[in-house]
């Protein structure tokens, strides 16, 4: 952060300080709106970041029929084996 040299300011004339004023506005609005837009752009990750973990703690965390049908039956027959081997 640079430091303000206010030595500067005590001499100028009213005019000046008008000017310098104005300016100063519109750097302080420049730099809000640009803040703005950065706080904005991050509310919308948080906000994308917590609904895609919510999505993932939701889904279903144990074998349904649809996904024991799916399996190749040679991949069932070894299973089979193997357990009956154990």
């Amino acid at each position: 952060m640079k430091t303000i040299n206010y030595d500067k300011y005590s001499t100028m004339s009213i005019n000046q300080l008008i000017s310098a004023l104005n300016n100063a506005e519109k750097k302080q609005a420049k730099i809000k709106e640009k803040l703005k837009q950065e706080l904005s752009e991050v509310k919308e990750l948080i906000s994308y970041l917590k609904s895609q973990i919510k999505s993932s703690l939701n889904k279903p965390r144990y074998y349904t029929i649809e996904k024991e049908q799916a399996k190749n039956p040679t991949e069932t027959a070894l299973e089979s084996s193997k357990r009956a081997k154990a």
